[in-house]
């Protein structure tokens, strides 16, 4: 999944050290932001706080965690994606380590604002440091991979988590995870290489060309429905079966882990699927296809054991068309603006995860189920679909115009 085995061994084993610090750093700031989702029941107890507050918390992060995405893009291209990395790992692990000692409510609303500003130094950054470590006919994939990976740290924090939460308490979860990341980002800082290229031709005014590629409002409506789903099901689906179906929080933290467990390879399978087949459309559109169904599932029927057959399949299709739907669009802008499309379209992407992460909480306090909110979770799964068909199209026009361009180039014959 690389460049030619003629890379040097010492290259080789430099990216294999950068790519395993990239993904460390990674899970861990993503566990950060996982275990409120976890913990939420027991964090609303201590806090008294309503299921609106509840998703207040995620909300708000993820507001300010959009609205820098497109300057988190622009700084990567601009400077270079490990000089925005680093910054933005180190306080996600600090904001993380101080959630445990939150005292009040406004307490954690505030570290989760912050949390929010330096997660979105982390992603477009990560995503363009990962991906050029690889060729560029493996795009998808490695980007499928990078985000894979911090499924597998929620997988165990939602294993043993809720047990290590009975013994030693939830804060002492955050003041962990936040410990450990900060070793790792120091780790990062010493031992990772590349990514600190960045260029004086990246300037604010490409963020306004991005707006003229028609292929980037598709992207980004996908987006909006892609992120809507992913943080309205995982954010609330631990409260969901606890206050539901009467789980217990172990459980339903099984119950989370064993849909993670389904994710997580997921999106390097999907990767993969959309390099080799050349159609990341077909993709998207199959996934949120199968999205529409589960979604509405999840949130409407009885019966447990087929809620968690729902979960799983979910999880299963949720993000395996995360790296299709970020390459898409930069194969028709070109690599030098790849950080700040990744921004661009992950801007959307959050405005959907904030507009849901507060929607169904507030669903949930005035109707006293989820069911409306997953619903139009799915709805949204549905115009996924036919925006994917739009994005077909789109591409196959951006390969018409491209093979003109260069027949048209061509030295006359003779």
């Amino acid at each position: 999944m690389g460049r030619p085995s003629s890379i040097p061994g010492s290259a080789r084993r430099e990216r294999a050290i950068t790519l395993l610090l990239l993904f460390l750093c990674q899970g861990l700031q993503q566990v950060g932001f996982a275990a409120v989702a976890l913990f939420l029941p027991r964090i609303r107890d201590d806090l008294a706080l309503s299921f609106t507050a509840g998703g207040v918390l995620a909300a708000g992060s993820t507001l300010i965690y959009a609205f820098m995405q497109i300057p988190a893009g622009f700084l990567s291209d601009r400077f270079g994606p490990r000089r925005v990395f680093l910054p933005g790992c180190l306080g996600v692990m600090v904001v993380t380590l101080g959630f445990g000692f939150i005292a009040t409510y406004w307490h954690a609303v505030a570290l989760m604002l912050a949390n929010g500003l330096f997660r979105s130094l982390v992603f477009a950054p990560g995503m363009v440091l990962v991906a050029s470590l690889f060729s560029p006919s493996r795009r998808a994939t490695s980007m499928g991979g990078y985000i894979g990976a911090s499924f597998l740290f929620t997988i165990v924090l939602n294993l043993v988590g809720p047990n290590l939460a009975n013994a030693l308490g939830w804060r002492a979860i955050f003041i962990g995870v936040g410990g450990a990341g900060l070793l790792s980002a120091v780790v990062f800082s010493r031992l990772a290489k590349g990514g600190g290229e960045g260029g004086p031709t990246a300037h604010v005014r490409d963020i306004v060309a991005l707006a003229r590629y028609r292929v980037m409002w598709l992207a980004s409506g996908i987006q909006y429905a892609r992120l809507a789903i992913v943080t309205g099901v995982t954010f609330w689906l631990p409260t969901l079966l606890v206050e539901e179906h009467a789980l217990s929080l172990e459980h339903a933290g099984f119950v989370v882990a064993l849909s993670s467990a389904f994710t997580a390879p997921s999106n390097l399978i999907g990767g993969y699927v959309s390099d080799r087949l050349r159609k990341p459309a077909l993709v998207i559109g199959g996934a949120l296809a199968v999205l529409t169904v589960t979604t509405a599932s999840i949130g409407t029927l009885a019966m447990l054991p087929l809620v968690i057959v729902a979960v799983c399949v979910n999880a299963m299709f949720m993000q395996v068309y995360f790296g299709s739907l970020f390459s898409a669009p930069i194969e028709v802008i070109g690599q030098r603006r790849a950080g700040m499309a990744s921004g661009f379209g992950n801007f959307f992407a959050n405005l959907g995860s904030f507009t849901f992460a507060y929607v169904l909480g507030a669903v949930k306090d005035l109707t006293g189920s989820f069911q409306i909110g997953f619903l139009m979770l799915a709805a949204l799964a549905a115009l996924g679909v036919a925006l994917s068909l739009l994005l077909a199209r789109e591409r196959k026009a951006h390969a018409a115009r491209q093979a003109a361009t260069t027949a048209a180039s061509a030295p006359a014959p003779g």
